[in-house]
């Protein structure tokens, strides 16, 4: 689905330094007007991950960001909460000077948007891609045995990441993001976070759409009706032009 007329574009990688000290990397490509998405990428990746996507959405300003310890940014090891991550965030929107932002977030990186989410007035929506907000039990224990692999592997980013996600609380925060508009994205073959956590964040926000479809844990990459679902609400919600319709 990609554009073709956006292959000549190339993003500018550039860098900030967010509140808590750590200089984080991000790519900017788009007009400074109108409505930005910033995309953030979940657990062991990078802002690469939505390399071949992100073209498609012509109509915005498109803001890739490298979460601490990922790609080009630096890494956070003190002090490690989810809060911290959706502060990166916050404090990339100002830094950028943003006024009308929605953030797309998958996996860890959804919950990153959940988190910034909270204290984002700029914020008109979200798109959770493959993310929960409630980390059961079983899931708790999931992830502290991979951060107790990813220690021995000498990866202690990682490890306390994963260690944050364990203990995340970012369901007790729901409430206070209201009627904010958001699309919910489920593979229904993902083997990490199943439909049900799509189901539990529709329930959760009020004016929350779930979608549901033939893919894995990496949904938009796997799924071009993903994508195309993406580009339409985004389109429907008034945030874009109405050339998006056309993916």
């Amino acid at each position: 689905w990609m554009n073709p007329s956006l292959g000549q574009f190339m993003a500018m990688r550039k860098h900030f330094k967010s509140r808590h000290g750590q200089v984080l990397n991000y790519a900017d490509c788009g007009t400074p007007a109108g409505t930005t998405l910033i995309w953030i990428h979940g657990l062991s990746m990078s802002l690469d991950y939505w390399e071949g996507i992100w073209q498609n959405f012509s109509d915005f300003r498109n803001v890739r960001i490298d979460v601490p310890g990922h790609g080009g940014s630096e890494p956070r090891v003190e002090g490690l909460e989810l809060e911290q991550f959706g502060h990166d965030i916050i404090d990339l929107v100002q830094h950028l000077q943003l006024q009308r932002v929605v953030l797309l977030g998958h996996s860890l990186g959804g919950m990153i948007a959940l988190s910034a989410a909270l204290d984002l007035p700029e914020l008109l929506g979200l798109v959770l891609m493959s993310t929960s907000s409630r980390v059961s039990s079983r899931a708790r224990e999931g992830w502290r045995r991979s951060a107790q692999v990813a220690r021995k592997q000498g990866q202690e980013a990682w490890a306390k990441i994963q260690e944050m996600v364990a203990e995340s609380q970012i369901e007790k925060e729901m409430p206070k993001l209201g009627t904010l508009p958001a699309l919910i994205l489920q593979g229904d073959a993902d083997q990490q976070t199943p439909v049900r956590a799509g189901e539990i964040l529709r329930d959760q926000l009020p004016k929350g759409q779930l979608q549901v479809f033939r893919a894995g844990h990496n949904l938009l990459p796997e799924s071009p009706e993903a994508l195309r679902c993406c580009a339409q609400w985004l389109s429907s919600q008034g945030f874009a032009q109405p050339s998006a319709s056309k993916l």
